[in-house]
């Protein structure tokens, strides 16, 4: 078992960051001990952005799971900042994942079986930019909490609205 600190693992974070995508980190990372499925995630809200690791993640698991936990919610976060893909099964992110060995939640099989894949392009209502991509079930759930006030677009703070629908193939 791992038993490692906070600190390590902040700086497993820094130096994975720009040893694998030359990034610099620059988001807090913290401890969150009420995640109990996920071991990590990566957050954003209207105040910032985060990256969270489970107390059980630092605490009872092996030192090598521990860094494909990292390398995941990194993934998340550079594929974020970056404008790209990045939510947990968009081919994008999954290839990303593939190709730097981290763990995936998705798994080889499930997008296999799965073959095809839909997603929604949301948008700012006010200046129309890409305000993300998500399936069209998530995407009905954050536009239903946009015109609440809940969620609004980065660009101009503004509710969002569906854009076009995307049908892809896993590859």
């Amino acid at each position: 078992m791992a038993n490692i600190t906070m600190t390590q693992v902040t700086k497993m974070c820094r130096e994975l960051a720009d040893e694998i995508w030359g990034v610099e980190l620059d988001v807090p990372v913290k401890l969150n001990n009420r995640l109990s499925k996920a071991m990590g995630r990566f957050k954003v809200t209207r105040q910032g952005q985060s990256i969270e690791f489970a107390g059980k993640l630092l605490k009872e698991y092996p030192l090598d799971e521990v860094k494909s936990v990292v390398k995941h919610e990194l993934t998340h976060y550079v594929l974020y900042n970056k404008g790209e893909p990045w939510r947990d099964g968009q081919p994008h992110f999954e290839n990303e994942l593939k190709r730097i060995g981290a763990t995936s939640n998705f798994g080889e099989n499930r997008l296999k079986a799965r073959g095809t894949y839909e997603m929604v392009e949301l948008e700012c209502c006010k200046c129309g930019a890409y305000a993300g991509r998500n399936t069209p079930r998530k995407a009905t759930s954050l536009v239903n909490k946009s015109r609440q006030g809940g969620i609004v677009s980065m660009c101009c703070h503004s509710q969002i609205k569906k854009g076009k629908v995307i049908i892809g193939h896993y590859q």
